[in-house]
């Protein structure tokens, strides 16, 4: 070891089939080294590095501010995604009452099963009724 200030480092050199000569703080890949070349490793002694407290801060409120924007963006597409499903439920319900509507509207009579299963035939009346509730909620679902 050395001075204080200062960390011990191995940097390792070797040169390639090319000639073309690599430092790296890592050793050669195992496919660099089968090859039989020649790998050198040397110590070193480097500076410490000195945190400055203002950089130190600076990085601090930084990292807060991105923090607080990744959560608005959360947020953002959170509410994006409720949105088009809502606007995607609104959608089907349209689609659903055009098709009630349309089916009623070109049907001689409109029927139900009542709890026997027999079919009960509505009125004239009931038809119209449930023709015109179906507008009323194509005119809300459908703008």
């Amino acid at each position: 070891m050395g001075l204080s200030g200062f960390v011990a480092a191995k940097v390792y050199r070797w040169v390639d089939e090319q000639g073309q000569v690599h430092f790296s703080d890592k050793a050669p890949p195992v496919a660099e080294q089968e090859k039989g070349l020649a790998v050198e490793s040397i110590d070193i002694e480097v500076p410490k590095a000195v945190e400055n407290p203002e950089l130190k801060q600076y990085r601090q409120d930084t990292r807060r501010r991105l923090e607080a924007l990744d959560k608005e963006n959360q947020e953002a597409r959170e509410v994006q995604v409720k949105k088009l499903s809502e606007q995607k439920k609104i959608k089907a319900q349209c689609s659903r009452a055009k098709r009630r509507y349309y089916g009623a509207k070109n049907s001689n009579y409109l029927y139900n099963y009542d709890d026997k299963g027999n079919k009960t035939i509505h009125s004239e009346d009931k038809k119209q009724a449930v023709e015109k509730r179906l507008q009323q909620i194509i005119k809300k679902y459908c703008q």
